[in-house]
């Protein structure tokens, strides 16, 4: 399961959707949403709570049109945080640290390069499963593994001090298990049909 909090979805003619830039809501009297076919857009409302309305001070809307997904309306939040970010441990700071050259998707960063004075806490927006690890490639030592912890719904890497290389894997619980068992069971199942044919 990916997350991604930089979008949010809802049905393409559900009151709380906004009409894509350029084009107008419908007046008032139009046929209510839904009615129509997929694209279907009701006009924005005022509520703070609409994702039209709620943004930055000023004015700004937090949430923006991306485009339709089958019939769906695709909203970006323009205040989301990045697939990767860095907190503070426990006691230290973050001031310095940084988090660069993010390697695969958006919804499923694969690796980066980070940088910390103190060590931090890298928080990936990617859901906490069983079977993530983490590996930690430091500038100048050998590689170890980092245990991957829970942080709220998502996942989170405690990284030591210094500039390095973090690498996230997933291997599906008891793979490796299941593996042995099948290997053993393929070398009886041989055993057995070769003791088969040297009794014939």
């Amino acid at each position: 399961m990916r997350t991604d909090p930089s979008l949010l979805t809802w049905p393409a003619g559900s009151k709380r959707a906004c009409p894509p830039p350029g084009r107008p809501a419908p007046a008032a009297g139009a046929s209510p949403p839904g009615s129509g076919p997929p694209g279907t857009w009701a006009r924005p409302s005022r509520s703070p709570r609409s994702p039209c309305r709620t943004g930055t001070p000023g004015g700004t809307p937090r949430w923006t049109y991306a485009g339709l997904d089958g019939s769906f309306a695709v909203f970006t939040d323009r205040l989301a945080r990045g697939p990767l970010t860095i907190q503070a441990l426990h006691g230290q700071s973050v001031r310095g640290s940084w988090v660069k050259d993010v390697s695969g998707t958006p919804t499923d960063p694969a690796a980066a390069t980070v940088f910390t004075p103190h060590g931090a806490r890298v928080v990936r927006s990617v859901a906490a499963i069983p079977g993530w690890t983490a590996t930690w490639d430091p500038q100048d030592g050998p590689s170890v593994t980092l245990a991957v912890a829970v942080d709220g719904l998502v996942q989170a890497v405690d990284v030591p001090p210094g500039l390095g290389t973090l690498v996230f894997s997933y291997n599906p619980p008891g793979f490796t298990a299941g593996f042995a068992a099948s290997l053993a069971a393929l070398v009886i199942l041989a055993g057995l049909l070769l003791a088969a044919r040297q009794a014939t």
